[in-house]
């Protein structure tokens, strides 16, 4: 019963979509296994009550935080694997709207850079000057 009324209270607290209350309720299932808890001990964290207290945060970005908080309690590893990945990303100073994607759970060492161009000439531009300086850097040695 405490674990009930612990997931209704938190769910009034932080409203969450259809979709996000499952991926609650999964994570936090994970999580409290796990840690060997109730649900109703994991959702008295600090960083989980934290989340609801925070007045300078809004309802997406609470819900947001508390599915990341929920993810790095049910798989810390990959949550460590994520924010190592994403200092890693910052650390390459790409260009606005830029990034980087890696494989789900970092299953595979593939990742795929994604570059926003303002129209298809200037993706055309680039495009040309990279495949240019390619060429250069593969001229074969005399």
């Amino acid at each position: 019963m405490a674990d009930r009324q612990a997931v209704f209270a938190s769910l009034t607290q932080i409203p969450l979509g259809d979709n996000k209350q499952k991926r609650f309720l999964q994570l936090l299932a994970e999580a409290s296994g796990l840690r060997q808890e109730t649900f109703a001990t994991t959702l008295r964290l600090p960083n989980i009550t934290d989340i609801a207290a925070n007045i300078h945060m809004n309802g997406p970005q609470k819900a947001q935080r508390l599915l990341d908080s929920l993810t790095a309690l049910a798989a810390p590893e990959s949550s460590e694997a994520e924010q190592q990945f994403q200092k890693w990303q910052s650390r390459l100073a790409l260009p606005t709207g830029a990034h980087i994607e890696h494989s789900p759970a970092f299953e595979k060492d593939a990742l795929r850079l994604i570059l926003p161009f303002a129209n298809q000439e200037s993706l055309e531009i680039f495009w040309q000057q990279a495949r240019g300086q390619r060429k250069q850097t593969a001229k074969p040695a005399s």
